[in-house]
C-alpha cells in the first residue's frame, strides 16, 4: 500500500506546479532538495523535515475519526525575529480561499438566492466582460467559474507590497495601474475546457459584492467563517491590525523573507484568506461530516457531493481539488502565495485528513513528506 501514498504525493506535486505559475518572479527560487531517505518513522521526525526543506515555520493539524487529533506547531513565524509558531499563528491560505468561497456560493444557491447556471451578468452590475467571439456561443456562469471552465484568463496573482498602492477590484479586472495582472477576459468558449482561473474567481467576487451590496470579506464571514467559529480567520485585505501579531511572514525557497513580510491580495475570493491550520481542519471536518450525513451546518449532503464530482479536469470539482489516486477518495485544495504554501487534504468517508500551512515556498515539498509519514503511521486508506 505504500506505493499509493507515493502516488498521492505525486498528484499533489503536479497540481501545485500548475497552481504556482504566476506567483512571484522566480528570482528568489532555489530548487528544494530531494525527499529524505529517512526521517519517516515518527511524528518526532517532522522537525527534521523542516530543516531538510528549509521551511522556517509550519502549523500542522491531523484529523482522525472526524475530529482534530494532533496539533503540531514548529519553527518560527519570522526568521529575523525567531518568534515561535503557535497553533494560533495565521498563514496565507492562498488558493485554498477558492474552496471556502465556492462553498459559500453553493450555500447561497441551496438557499434559493443564486443560480449556478444563469449568466453571471444577471448579478454583475458594475462591470462587464469585454465582448468576445466566444460569448455568442455560451455564457459565463457561477458553476463554470467554480469549476474553472468559464473560459476566463489570469491564472494567479502576485499580490502587492504592503507599503504600495492597492488596486480596486475594477482596476484588477481592467488590468489598469496599479494592478499588476493582465485584464480579465474570455479566452475560450465558456464550458468548453478546463482553464484554471483566479481571474474568474475575482470576477465572481465583484458579482457577489454587487448582488449582496456587502463587502466580500464581510459576506464570507457571515456565510462561512462565523457559522464554523473560524475565529482566527479573515478574508479582509489588508488584514485588520487586530490580527497582525498572529501573522507569520512569508519566505522564499532560499530562506529570504518577503519584502515587508507578506503581500496583500485584494483578489480575496481567489487568494485572500488568512487563517490557521486548526480553523481549516475544522472546515474540512465539517465537509466530511456533511458527506457522511452527520451534520449540515453549511450544505446539504447532495450539494457537497455535487461539488466533488470531477469536471473536465478529473482533478477538479467545484471549488475542490480531487486527490483520488486509485479511487481512494481524498479531496481538498492547495495554495501558494508569495512566500506561503498550504495544503488541506481529507478522506471522503474514513474521517482522516491533514492540513499543513507553511511560511515558505517549499511548503508543498514538506507536505508531501509529512502526508506520507502521517498516512503510514495512521494507516490511512492507500498508505
Amino acid at each position: 500500500m505504500k506505493s499509493l501514498g507515493n502516488k498521492i504525493a505525486f498528484v499533489l506535486i503536479c497540481v501545485l506546479s500548475s497552481l504556482l505559475s504566476g506567483c512571484g518572479d522566480g528570482s528568489d527560487y532555489t530548487p528544494p532538495p530531494p525527499p529524505p531517505t529517512e526521517l519517516t518513522d515518527s511524528y518526532d521526525d517532522i522537525a527534521g523535515l523542516l530543516d531538510h526543506y528549509n521551511v522556517p515555520g509550519v502549523s500542522i493539524v491531523t484529523i482522525k475519526d472526524f475530529k482534530v487529533d494532533r496539533i503540531i506547531a514548529l519553527g518560527v513565524k519570522d526568521k529575523s525575529s525567531n518568534i515561535a509558531v503557535t497553533p494560533d499563528t495565521m498563514f496565507q491560505a492562498a488558493s485554498i480561499s477558492k474552496s471556502l468561497a465556492a462553498v459559500a456560493v453553493m450555500k447561497a444557491m441551496q438557499n434559493g438566492e443564486l443560480s449556478l447556471d444563469a449568466d453571471i451578468h444577471d448579478i454583475l452590475y458594475s462591470w462587464q466582460l469585454p465582448d468576445s467571439s466566444y460569448s455568442a456561443d455560451s455564457v459565463v456562469t457561477l458553476r463554470r467559474i467554480l469549476g474553472h471552465t468559464a473560459g476566463i484568463n489570469v491564472h494567479g496573482f502576485n499580490g502587492y507590497n504592503r507599503t504600495g498602492q492597492l488596486p480596486t477590484t475594477l482596476q484588477i479586472l481592467d488590468g489598469q495601474s496599479p494592478a499588476n495582472s493582465e485584464a480579465v477576459k474570455l479566452i475560450h468558449t465558456p464550458g468548453s475546457k478546463f482553464q484554471y482561473s483566479g481571474g474568474g474567481y475575482t470576477l465572481m467576487q465583484l458579482a457577489l459584492t454587487d448582488y449582496y451590496q456587502q463587502p466580500f470579506y464581510e459576506w464570507m464571514h457571515d456565510q462561512i467563517l462565523s457559522p464554523l467559529a473560524m475565529n482566527n480567520s479573515s478574508y479582509q485585505q489588508p488584514l485588520p491590525s487586530a490580527f497582525i501579531e498572529q501573522t507569520s511572514m512569508g519566505h522564499y525557497s532560499n530562506g529570504k523573507k518577503v519584502d515587508n513580510g507578506f503581500h496583500v491580495y485584494p483578489e480575496m475570493a481567489a487568494a485572500g484568506l488568512w487563517t490557521t491550520a486548526t480553523d481549516l481542519a475544522n472546515y474540512m471536518i465539517e465537509m466530511q461530516n456533511t458527506l457522511n450525513g452527520n451534520t449540515m451546518n453549511l450544505l446539504e449532503t447532495e450539494r457537497l457531493m455535487e461539488m466533488l464530482e470531477a469536471g473536465k479536469n478529473p482533478r477538479f470539482g467545484l471549488g475542490f481539488e480531487l486527490f483520488q489516486a486509485d479511487n481512494y477518495g481524498y479531496f481538498g485544495h492547495s495554495g501558494a502565495n508569495e512566500g506561503f504554501q498550504a495544503v488541506m487534504l481529507a478522506h471522503k468517508t474514513e474521517g482522516v485528513g491533514l492540513v499543513l500551512m507553511s511560511n515558505s515556498d517549499n511548503g508543498v515539498q514538506l507536505f508531501n513528506s509529512v502526508v506520507k509519514l502521517v498516512g503510514k503511521l495512521e494507516e490511512w486508506p492507500g498508505f
